[in-house]
């Protein structure tokens, strides 16, 4: 069973901060690009990515979906489902929309669900998804 990543290496890689870490990311996410060695990570694991990069260094979400995409694209990282991640990072980056929202509403798609009880007016951007207040 391969290792786990968490957020924080993929955030020093990616923000270059906090000393001699940024290079260690870099030294063990090469290795994983060189498949060299695989490891696994949680669709948390990107949510919290996501979040730190939004909120705590200010990216827009274009950027973020810029950054991450090719990281997921990398195969020696596995995750359970990639391409519904990408997706919701998609989606995430053109329209603006909170990431969970954007996860979740790329994960009702999938499930061919297209009604969401909510007050979130994020949901009203995603074409093909109706939102219900209760």
């Amino acid at each position: 069973m391969p290792p786990f990543l968490d957020a924080n290496v993929i955030i020093h890689f990616l923000t270059r901060e906090d000393g001699d870490k940024p290079e260690r990311s870099l030294a063990l996410l090469s290795k994983v690009e060189n498949r060299e060695e695989t490891v696994e990570t949680s669709d948390l694991v990107i949510a919290e990515v996501v979040w730190f990069l939004s909120t705590r260094q200010g990216l827009r979400p274009r950027r973020v979906c810029d950054l991450l995409v090719p990281l997921l694209a990398i195969d020696t990282i596995r995750l359970p489902d990639k391409a519904l991640l990408e997706r919701a990072l998609n989606l995430y980056g053109k329209s603006g929309i909170d990431f969970v929202d954007a996860y979740n509403a790329v994960w009702m798609r999938k499930r061919g669900i297209d009604r969401i009880y909510s007050y979130d007016t994020d949901f009203d951007k995603v074409s093909g998804i109706t939102r219900i207040e209760p």
